[in-house]
């Protein structure tokens, strides 16, 4: 059985945050999780990864948590949440791949792992270096940000007992607590701006066609004249 993919739009903090919406509802309806989020479609791939990672239970109709999904909701803090991922990962795409390199090797740049990825006929995208820099995002993302692994001063991927000493204590809590609401407010901007540029291009795109019909409408009305 071939391992599953992780989807390159979609963050773990993104996860996280469905698990935390859909608290512990032993049923909610999916068409009012998108309303209340305002997500709209924007939900789907969101919960489809979820789902990839045995955290819901859905028929796109109700979702519900599952087990694994209500201890990831109950964490006290954002990191104890993402690090009850680790296990999951380890069979995703491009997680495992890395592990694996990573016990072999010792430590592995983003570029090694994309290879051998591609290798195995795994990419998200066909040219060469999008695809690279997408492993190194979705590793940053996934596996750094999960304790699966860590990295080095030259940006190589190694085990979590190698790499950079991380900071802990109050002063981590108070660095993670200040990066994910700064990491939230980005989003929320980032979706507005989506769709007030997409609201706007759908405006220029109607009076386009709207001139583009006027100016076939008058060409053919001089043609019949003439």
């Amino acid at each position: 059985m071939s391992a599953q993919i992780l989807d390159s739009n979609i963050t773990v903090e993104q996860v996280v945050g469905l698990l935390d919406d859909i608290g512990d509802n032993s049923a909610l309806g999916v068409a009012q999780l998108s309303g209340d989020t305002g997500m709209g479609a924007d939900l789907l791939p969101i919960l489809n990864e979820a789902q990839a990672l045995g955290l819901v239970r859905t028929d796109m109709k109700d979702v519900s948590a599952t087990e694994l999904g209500l201890s990831v909701h109950r964490a006290s803090t954002y990191r104890n949440k993402v690090k009850l991922l680790k296990d999951r990962l380890s069979e995703m795409e491009p997680c495992m791949t890395a592990v694996n390199l990573v016990t072999t090797e010792g430590r592995v740049s983003a570029k090694q792992i994309a290879n051998e990825l591609q290798r195995k006929g795994v990419q998200w995208h066909e040219d060469k270096e999008n695809n690279e820099a997408i492993v190194e995002e979705l590793l940053v993302d996934w596996a750094i940000g999960t304790d699966l692994l860590n990295r080095n001063k030259k940006g190589e991927f190694v085990s979590i007992t190698e790499g950079e000493k991380k900071v802990s204590g109050k002063k981590a809590q108070q660095l993670e607590v200040a990066a994910h609401r700064e990491y939230r407010k980005s989003m929320k901007d980032a979706r507005r701006h989506y769709f007030e540029a997409r609201r706007s291009a759908w405006k220029t795109y109607k009076n386009e066609l709207k001139a583009a019909r006027k100016a076939h409408k008058e060409a053919i009305s001089k043609k019949n004249i003439s």
